[in-house]
């Protein structure tokens, strides 16, 4: 009976311990996926900048003036970064959460 009961316990602590890993290995995965989703914007961010450089450039290659907020192009760039910035800062504070949490 005593094997019975030492078995048991050793499964018992087994599946425990697999729960446990499972868990973190989840938990780890999230936040791999996040960190991914975080680049990729970043990515993404820093393409929209470049055109709104190129933007900039034509304009300062041909004009001797200010390129101003409402040129042709401009506003919709700069809400396209705006909006890119504010969900990596969104993504990176619920990267943190993640973090604290484990």
């Amino acid at each position: 009976m005593d094997i019975k009961i030492t078995m048991r316990e050793i499964f018992d602590k087994g599946l425990d311990l697999s729960k446990k890993t499972y868990e973190k290995a989840k938990e780890f995965g999230e936040m791999g996926i996040t960190q991914v989703e975080i680049v990729t914007m970043q990515h993404k961010m820093a393409k929209e900048i470049g055109k709104l450089g190129t933007i900039a450039y034509r304009h300062f290659s041909k004009e001797k003036t200010s390129l101003k907020k409402d040129a042709r192009g401009v506003p919709t760039l700069v809400k396209k970064i705006y909006n890119i910035e504010q969900k990596i800062k969104l993504k990176e504070n619920e990267l943190k959460k993640k973090k604290a949490g484990k």
